[in-house]
């Protein structure tokens, strides 16, 4: 008689329940902003990136066979730890192009936001997707260990995350504090600079009386 541990665990049982957070994140979006607070997600490079990239790594370590038809949960845990990755790492690529090209600091919120698209679509498909698919399967087989592997994953990708936006928050805050700076600077001069022409201008009056 066939083990029932041994056999793969299909993880679409519990589809319908993660598709409700993300809906309830939806409603959340649509409820504070409106239809444009989805604006700032529609960002395909950050999604290409974090899906494709997880696909891939994942790929490298595990066949198909086990990432669609997993018998334990070695290759979810695996693939969440490369999606947080993938969002942090997505994360730091978008605020290097906004620091190599930004000019205008009405453009810094903007490119922030979209920045950090990367980052929750990572902590989307590592937490709430890929995590509790993990955690089902290696209960499922009855595995302690994967599930305390999956306790330790998921510090690591929280980590991950905190670390993304850590650097993501302080590049901003100096990216605003150099503009709001070379600003005033740029002002003070003009200022001045205006100051020395009309002192000249009443000079030259003064020499013409």
């Amino acid at each position: 008689m066939e083990n029932k541990e041994d056999k793969p665990v299909k993880p679409a049982g519990g589809v319908l329940k993660q598709m409700l957070v993300v809906f309830m994140i939806g409603v959340a979006i649509f409820l504070a902003e409106g239809t444009g607070g989805f604006r700032p997600f529609l960002n395909l490079e950050a999604f290409l990136l974090v899906f494709g990239g997880t696909f891939l790594l994942t790929w490298t370590a595990y066949p198909l066979k086990e990432i669609f038809r997993p018998s334990g949960p070695g290759a979810l845990l695996h693939a969440a730890g490369c999606a947080a990755a993938m969002g942090a790492l997505t994360t730091i690529l978008g605020m290097i192009l906004m620091l190599a090209s930004i000019d205008d600091i009405m453009c810094v919120p903007r490119r922030l936001a979209l920045a950090f698209s990367g980052l929750f679509f990572g902590l989307l498909l590592s937490e709430v997707i890929l995590a509790p698919i993990a955690a089902r399967v290696a209960a499922r087989g009855g595995q302690a260990a994967g599930e305390a592997g999956a306790q330790s994953g998921a510090g690591k990708r929280v980590f991950l995350g905190l670390l993304a936006l850590g650097i993501a928050l302080f590049s901003m805050m100096f990216v605003l504090y150099s503009l709001t700076g070379f600003s005033a600077t740029g002002a003070t001069l003009n200022i001045a600079g205006e100051g020395i022409k009309a002192g000249k201008y009443i000079k030259e009056r003064h020499y013409d009386w």
